[in-house]
């Protein structure tokens, strides 16, 4: 049955609001010390596909171990952007290289909308199918893994150079200009194929060069993105997922690009700074809010949870199943989205990665007491309860640590800002919101 068979208009509107405000939330936590990189990725990946299976019923499909790998999958795409998102100001600035000017407006558009695109290609296609008839077995995880890394990787090696040559030309210049300052002439894309696979290392050394690979990287992704796309619409015949993914990545390619208007009007260019409005950390918020709220629409409004099987690891002994979705949906909830970012934000020390290995030994040790004294009894706790109920104890948790944790980096110091006012806005009533659908999970175990 639909999901939106369970809700009014007004209600799939409030929903998606609500979806709008936790994205745009987690989406700057990503942006906070602790958060960034992979982590903060996977990390709204991870609670944005919690809170999707929290409002839309038990689902037989929403497993721990696949709402995880679909969290995991967010890394896979997501491109690096940092030389790009200021480009809509007609320049390319990467820490202390010289400023590279003369980039067009609308080339860095149509950059940030295909860097929008591809940011979340596979995490699309697999929380698609989340809300989708359409059951997969390990093969096609595994063709869709071989598909995005085939293609990207062909079309890094091909197409992507003159994608960008063509997209924009200041990028292929100056990254040529400055290779040829150092003696290195000739073919870019074979010069830049003989540090393939160290690419992004090798690039930084030269002006202009982390921004090349950044688009290049980038473009080869949103490439691949669309064949995976394309394979789970026809090769899969997987018609509800894959149209939820593919509003998944234009939501994002909208996000990404319309919140980058922070950057042209208080991105400091012409002047134009404000303290309340700070572009960097305002364009993650609403980079969030805008891709939220169209995500949580599409998926309320197309989805599906009745009548759903999961076939993923039916391989897999029951009893087996119970204790696998226990340690890795409970040890992967706390040990990478609560103990990592919080021992990041307090240990700068070069004990920091002993410390979280130590920390998540600890974790699962005492996961695995737990459930040895219960015999690993899942049975009381469906889909939707441990959605429920690990939404609700981590969002609070890495809100709490947001605001107040690690005095160099607790937000509460500046927290008249647009962004942080809009971090409570959003975090107010989604903490709300879980708590009453917690209590109601815990009246019913």
């Amino acid at each position: 049955m639909s999901i939106s068979k369970n809700y009014n208009t007004i209600q799939i509107i409030l929903l998606s609001i609500l979806g709008a405000l936790l994205v745009g939330a987690l989406w700057r936590y990503r942006g906070s010390h602790g958060w960034g990189g992979e982590v903060g990725v996977m990390n709204v990946g991870f609670l944005f596909t919690l809170f999707l299976v929290m409002i839309t019923g038990d689902n037989a499909k929403a497993t721990p171990l696949k709402i995880i790998v679909t969290a995991i999958a967010f890394i896979i795409t997501t491109p690096e952007w940092g030389t790009i998102n200021g480009q809509i100001n007609g320049l390319i600035s990467n820490k202390d290289d010289p400023v590279i000017y003369g980039v067009s407006k609308p080339s860095a558009i149509i950059m940030m909308l295909i860097l929008g695109f591809g940011m979340a290609g596979m995490y699309a296609v697999l929380m698609g199918n989340i809300f989708s008839p359409s059951s997969w077995k390990i093969r096609q995880y595994v063709t869709l893994i071989v598909l995005f890394f085939g293609v990207m990787y062909l079309c890094k090696a091909t197409v992507s150079h003159s994608l960008v040559k063509l997209i924009q030309p200041v990028s292929e210049s100056s990254f040529r200009e400055a290779l040829a300052a150092d003696g290195i002439t000739g073919n870019l894309r074979k010069i830049c194929l003989e540090h393939f696979f160290n690419d992004g290392k090798w690039a930084k050394a030269y002006t202009g060069g982390r921004n090349y690979i950044a688009e290049i990287n980038n473009i080869s992704k949103a490439i691949a993105t669309v064949v995976v796309l394309l394979a789970d619409r026809f090769l899969f015949a997987d018609k509800v997922g894959s149209r939820i993914a593919l509003i998944t990545c234009l939501a994002f390619g909208v996000g990404i690009t319309v919140a980058d208007l922070f950057f042209y009007f208080f991105g400091g260019v012409n002047g134009n700074v404000s303290a309340f409005v700070p572009a960097w950390s305002s364009w993650e918020f609403f980079t969030g809010f805008i891709a939220g709220g169209i995500i949580t629409f599409a998926v309320l409004k197309l989805g599906v949870t009745n009548g759903l099987k999961e076939l993923t690891i039916d391989f897999l002994p029951p009893k087996f199943r119970e204790i696998f979705a226990y340690l890795l949906g409970y040890g992967f909830a706390i040990g990478f989205m609560i103990l990592y970012p919080v021992i990041k934000r307090f240990d700068d020390s070069k004990l920091q990665i002993p410390v979280i290995i130590v920390s998540c030994i600890a974790v699962v040790g005492l996961l695995i007491f737990i459930g040895v004294r219960n015999k690993f009894d899942m049975s009381g706790v469906s889909n939707a309860k441990f959605a429920i109920l690990t939404f609700t104890g981590i969002f609070i948790i890495q809100t709490i640590v947001y605001f107040f944790c690690a005095k160099d980096y607790a937000e509460y110091k500046e927290v008249l800002t647009l962004p942080n006012v809009s971090v409570i806005v959003a975090a107010v009533p989604t903490i709300i919101f879980a708590i009453q659908n917690c209590v109601k999970a815990k009246s019913s175990i």
